[in-house]
């Protein structure tokens, strides 16, 4: 099973013709508003994403400068509620904290869904197990189940790989599989995506969480389920696309407002059809624009 098969799977994944549709219908652009500065925060595994995006919105519209710096979600976050930064570009939905925070500081905001991850639970390829469910993920990560045996593998010790609990990676993890339980499994810690998949491709019995576009880069995605006797689900494109997939996640993009205009029309860019076919580019799926998917007929034997 492969994280990613936009084309290994048999799988095409098309924009929709709606050129210069924005989140808001409005036009890609929207209006100019002369020179301006736009401060955005960006979590690092969307990055060179979002900093692509900036550069193509710069070069259509050059009164606007963007300054991407990048966070962890909490960084972020802190950014826009403090205003050093107009955009906070995080992959987690805002936190009641957070919203309480706004509310107590007289701070509106607004969160705009942008790109679609699936966060994909990786193993070692030569592990046998194919699927887990939240309950299995759960108690590997508090320390009650320590040995692939006890999953249908093999007696080997269970590795798990964790990245920072300050990443929205880790967060949106914690929110959706460990029912308010901590993470108390002897775990290695590791900053991101890359640092995730190096570490689990050379141990046996390592298993972490990664998004998307690292699923397929030398590890083994399971089919996850968010309970034992429900369906498994294989992680691709269409079933993150479908929210089908359990662990199904959106990069938000968050603005104050009023707002900064640059940020705004910066939001709207990041949610056109341009700024949509840069997120497919990079391996996670268009969260604001329509998506067709097409299967390919399987190929016939020759006689």
């Amino acid at each position: 099973m492969r994280a990613s098969p936009w084309i290994q799977a048999g799988l095409a994944v098309f924009l929709a013709a709606l050129a210069g549709t924005g989140c808001g219908g409005q036009e890609a652009g929207g209006r100019r508003t002369g020179p301006d500065t736009v401060a955005v925060v960006v979590e690092p595994p969307v990055a060179s994403l979002v900093r692509a995006t900036a550069t193509d919105f710069v070069a259509m519209y050059p009164g606007h400068e963007v300054e991407v710096t990048t966070g962890q979600a909490r960084e972020a976050m802190a950014a826009l509620f403090e205003n050093r930064a107009q955009v906070a570009v995080v992959g987690r939905e805002i936190s009641d904290e957070e919203r309480r925070a706004a509310r107590g500081a007289r701070v509106v905001i607004e969160a705009t869904r942008w790109a679609r991850d699936g966060i994909a639970v990786v193993v070692h390829p030569s592990n046998p197990v194919q699927k887990i469910a939240f309950d299995d993920l759960r108690e590997i990560y508090t320390g009650k189940v320590i040995s692939w045996a006890a999953l249908g593998g093999p007696d080997r010790r269970i590795v798990p790989v964790l990245q920072r609990t300050e990443t929205g990676t880790t967060q949106f993890f914690d929110d959706q599989v460990m029912a308010e339980e901590d993470f108390t499994a002897p775990a290695l810690v590791v900053d991101d995506d890359s640092s995730a998949i190096e570490r689990v491709a050379r141990d046996p019995g390592a298993i972490g969480f990664v998004s998307l576009p690292f699923a397929d880069r030398g590890v083994k995605a399971l089919a996850v389920s968010r309970v034992k006797g429900l369906p498994y689900v294989e992680l691709d494109a269409q079933s993150v696309y479908e929210g089908r997939y359990p662990l199904t996640r959106y990069f938000n993009v968050v603005l104050r407002s009023p707002g900064n205009p640059g940020a705004e029309e910066l939001n709207t860019f990041l949610c056109s059809s341009p700024g949509q076919k840069k997120v497919l580019e990079t391996g996670y799926v268009p969260a604001s624009v329509p998506v067709k998917f097409t299967h390919r007929a399987p190929t016939l034997p020759s006689h």
